[in-house]
């Protein structure tokens, strides 16, 4: 066997020399086996045996066609022999059946291939010659020649039939060796041809299959040795660089994986070290973690310290609030006193109102962080809101010794659609602020129109400024910007300002020089209301006293002496039988000891009372005496849903503080089914009575909700904001809007009820 073509590196001593691969006919496979169908040899052989075996077939039959053609041939010369011989011995002898004719012709017979002579004549009985492989042979070939000749000198026609030997078991056999012989001769030259072409070519093949199997097992320390310049030369020097290529990369892969052996166990080293700093940075996290939970949960009882701190403010604010406004209104009652004390009357219930809406402020500050805050836009008049604004600080200006300068330059009449609520609070705290912060000189508001419903407003003062180091302080809750100078207030109005500014859609901008003053602005567009309802209170009917036919006994609890005396001198004044107590313990000592016909038909009970509140109170009436007597919950300022939380306890209803006469009277006659006596009623606005169906109104379903829960809990302010929206919805829903606002400024309730539950409603 030729040396093998493989060969180990020089740089590897280690290495042995592989033996040279079979030259086998098959493939082996991965798993071992042989595919001879993948085999190149195996194909190459088909196809040689393909081609030459049908080649040999094509030439052996030639040859045997050869064969019968000469064989035919020597028949056919043979037949021309005899039938010549037998003409010239026939005329020679002159004669039909002479011996020396029959021996002649027998002579010659035994040198053809025929082996029998027949000649036929019509009168003469033929004459038959044959040898002996005619008389063995019962099957014979003839072939018929008609010849004429002189039979004692007259002519003769005769009829030559040969019989030839038969030659067809020759000629197979003949044929047969010739196939087999060619047969022969092709398989020996196809292997002769296949051994060459194994020899030339598919010994490098396979060899280099062989390789390359070897190779992928990853022995990449082998080389092809092939000296040959032809494809298999070129091949194996290629495949030799390519695995010199991937020996070079191995080897720098080895030593990449060398340095990545190091880099890894670097990175371990302080993938341990980072470990132990995670447990100690977990350890500090959870130490944070809990400290921060410590934090956020002091956060949340300071929280809900600060929420009980501004309830309890608004109760005892609320108080004395009440009464101010109450009283202010019992003296509205007197007619005895002059035009300059029916204005002072006025502004004190104005600053009354004006210091009830900057108190639910105070309260909703919280909502205004969380941006809770909504705006409840309604039609109003620009300019009247302005006068009313120009009263209170024209008094406070004069009070402090200050000038007042209203520069009011926009036409008459002016109705605008937006949050009347909050304009006015905003130009209140802008006001006070420049007030508080003045010690002499003058404070100015000016309005002005600026573009299409473009509104400015400008207020200035000449205090001491404020230094550009505090423009950022002065937006910020609770923080009293030169405290120094400021002569009171909360520190809340420029922030709230700011934050109902948002709301509207516009910005505060400050401007200020130290020591000359400061001056706010901002610019509002206000949409015109060409269309809707104007709430607008023109008369009220006042109540004297109740019916001949009704009485009224009544039970005041509250432990403020400022609010019983309030609610006892108004029942009082209309005839009502008022007792009051200081707490619920005393109410039920007072209902207990008196006499059935003496028990109050009504009680109108605090909540927040020392001994008893105004709940365990409820529940021991209602326990004790059912729903017989009225309980009636008078009630603070409440963020929460008071109606259901005061009904689920067992009250009847509530009023919230500060109330006004006329939801107390409405209550009464609501839920004692009395009458009142009313003053004559004042002039109201010249409107004939509007009659519209309301089951025709097509209302929202949630300002169906606010227009019956205004109304059944006496929310006037609550009630006037629901009846503008309703005025906006159509033209048969301002009809309507309308109709029930003249119920309202009569406080017929019950009326607005009654109308309001016959619109219908979507409840998309």
């Amino acid at each position: 066997m030729p040396e093998s073509i493989f060969e180990s590196r020089r740089d590897k001593p280690d290495s042995k020399k592989l033996p040279e691969p079979l030259l086998e006919l098959a493939i082996v496979t991965d798993d071992g086996t042989k595919n001879w169908q993948a085999s190149i040899a195996v194909k190459i052989t088909a196809v040689v045996m393909w081609v030459i075996i049908p080649f040999g077939f094509v030439i052996a039959l030639l040859l045997v066609n050869n064969i019968q053609h000469d064989i035919n041939t020597s028949i056919n010369d043979d037949a021309e022999i005899l039938l010549n011989s037998a003409r010239v011995l026939f005329s020679e002898d002159n004669s039909y059946n002479s011996p020396r004719t029959i021996k002649e012709l027998k002579r010659n017979l035994k040198k053809s291939v025929y082996c029998k002579i027949n000649f036929d004549t019509e009168n003469l009985p033929p004459i038959v010659i044959l040898t002996k492989e005619c008389q063995q042979q019962t099957h014979v070939i003839d072939k018929k020649y008609f010849f004429t000749t002189l039979f004692n000198d007259q002519p003769q026609e005769l009829a030559l039939i040969l019989s030839h030997r038969p030659v067809v078991n020759i000629m197979m056999k003949y044929r047969s060796n010739v196939i087999v012989s060619m047969i022969i001769i092709v398989i020996v030259l196809g292997l002769v041809l296949i051994w060459v072409i194994r020899l030339l070519v598919l010994k490098h093949l396979l060899e280099m299959v062989e390789a390359t199997r070897l190779i992928s097992e990853g022995k990449h320390d082998l080389r092809l040795n092939l000296n040959q310049h032809d494809e298999f030369g070129y091949l194996a020097k290629f495949l030799n660089k390519t695995l010199d290529q991937i020996f070079e990369q191995q080897k720098n892969l080895k030593q990449a994986n060398q340095e990545l052996m190091k880099e890894v166990a670097e990175r371990s080293r302080i993938a341990l070290e980072l470990r132990a700093n995670r447990d100690q940075l977990e350890k500090l996290v959870d130490k944070r973690t809990e400290d921060l939970a410590i934090a956020r949960d002091e956060a949340l009882e300071a929280n809900k310290a600060k929420s009980l701190c501004l309830a309890n403010m608004s109760h005892e604010i609320q108080t004395p609030l009440n009464a101010i406004l109450r009283y202010s209104q019992l003296l509205h009652r007197e007619n005895d006193f002059t035009e300059q004390q029916l204005k002072s009357l006025k502004i004190i219930e104005e600053s009354g109102n004006n210091l009830s809406g900057l108190l639910n402020d105070i309260l909703d500050i919280t909502r205004i962080e969380t941006g809770k805050m909504k705006l409840k836009a309604v039609k109003f008049d620009l300019n009247e809101l302005l006068h009313g604004i120009s009263q209170v600080f024209q008094e406070r200006c004069s009070d402090n010794s200050l000038n007042w300068r209203e520069q009011n330059e926009l036409p008459d009449n002016v109705f605008v659609y937006s949050d009347p609520q909050k304009l006015r609070q905003i130009l209140f705290n802008l006001l006070g602020h420049a007030v508080n912060f003045t010690d002499q000189g003058e404070i100015s508001l000016r309005v002005k129109l600026t573009g299409h419903d473009q509104y400015l407003f400008e207020i200035s003062d000449t205090g001491s400024g404020i230094v550009p180091e505090e423009f950022k302080d002065i937006h910020t809750a609770f923080h009293p910007e030169q405290t120094d100078t400021a002569k009171d207030g909360t520190a809340l109005g420029i922030a709230i300002t700011k934050k109902h500014l948002e709301l509207l859609g516009s910005k505060l901008k400050v401007s200020s020089i130290v020591g000359e003053g400061s001056v706010f602005s901002f610019s509002l567009q206000l949409k015109p209301a060409h269309s809707g309802l104007e709430i607008r209170q023109k008369s009220r009917r006042e109540i004297i006293r109740p019916a001949p036919t009704d009485s009224i006994k009544a039970l005041v609890v509250d432990d403020s002496e400022l609010s019983r005396n309030l609610l006892v001198d108004m029942l009082t004044e209309i005839d009502a039988v008022v007792i009051s107590v200081n707490n619920g313990l005393e109410a039920i000592e007072f209902i207990q000891e008196a006499a059935p016909e003496d028990r109050p038909d009504i009680v109108f009970m605090g909540i927040r009372m020392p001994v008893m509140n105004g709940i365990e109170t409820v529940k021991r009436i209602r326990d004790t005496y059912d729903n017989s007597i009225i309980c009636v919950a008078v009630t603070g300022s409440d963020s929460g849903n008071p109606d259901e939380k005061y009904f689920q306890a067992g009250f009847n209803d509530f009023i919230s503080k500060p109330y006004r006469f006329e939801a107390v009277f409405q209550c009464m006659k609501k839920h004692l089914h009395i009458d009142f006596e009313h003053e004559s009623i004042l002039q109201i606005d010249d409107q004939k009575k509007i009659e519209i169906d309301f089951k025709q109104c097509n209302v929202p379903a949630a300002l169906y909700k606010d227009l019956l829960k205004a109304s059944k809990s006496y929310a006037l302010s609550n009630l006037k904001i629901s009846l503008a929206e309703l005025a906006l919805c159509g033209e048969k829903e301002e009809k309507a809007a309308q109709q029930l606002t003249r119920l309202m400024e009569e406080y017929d309730m019950q009326g607005m009820v009654t109308l309001i539950e016959k619109f219908a409603h979507n409840d998309d």
